[in-house]
């Protein structure tokens, strides 16, 4: 037996303030469902010939966790641009990933930035016009850097949100994994 706000219920059968409850969140949830389905994204490259919708952005999403989620980290084929260059072609967008020059090493990686003239990350994902939005505002799919490097070189590594306000994927401890995106400094919508 269950106690629910002083009365007794039986744990097969909710008590009617339990439903009522219930039916009220299932409003809610399906209001917040039929709303963002509806909710567009802007995009004016034509390799992506219509607007995305949320389920849209969720299945491309899907499409680059699958293809990197537990990835080892290997500079130049799986690092955190390849990651959002692979996220950003998954969305329909073309990238400047195949005219990157080849790296293997961090010294590497940063003279590839200076040939499209990015001293930083953030500086690389705005060359795609992405606005720059809180990472509090993240919709699934959505870029978004944090804390990456060493003590002794820093900079912002990118990710991708899976749950918005909740989770990412990105480069930690060696390979992809999933984490918070409270760790998140900066965020681009991908539109």
């Amino acid at each position: 037996r269950l106690k629910y706000h002083g009365e007794q219920t039986h744990r097969d059968q909710p008590s009617p303030q339990a439903v009522v409850t219930m039916a009220a969140a299932v409003a809610v949830a399906v209001a917040v469902v039929a709303v963002a389905s509806s909710t567009t994204t802007r995009c004016d490259n034509p390799a992506n010939k219509y607007p995305m919708n949320l389920l849209d952005r969720v299945n491309a999403t899907q499409k680059t966790v699958n293809e990197f989620l537990d990835q080892p980290f290997e500079w130049g084929v799986a690092d955190c641009a390849i990651l959002a260059a692979r996220h950003v072609e998954n969305f329909g967008f073309e990238t400047v990933q195949s005219k990157a020059r080849k790296y293997r090493s961090a010294k590497g990686a940063k003279r590839a930035m200076l040939q499209f003239g990015a001293k930083s990350m953030e500086d690389f994902v705005d060359q795609y016009g992405f606005e720059r939005i809180p990472p509090a505002s993240t919709l699934p799919g959505d870029i978004v850097g944090f804390p990456g490097g060493t003590e002794d070189d820093e900079w912002t590594a990118l990710g991708i949100v899976t749950d918005p306000g909740e989770r990412l994927i990105g480069f930690a401890n060696g390979r992809v994994m999933k984490g918070p995106t409270s760790v998140c400094t900066v965020a681009w919508r991908v539109a």
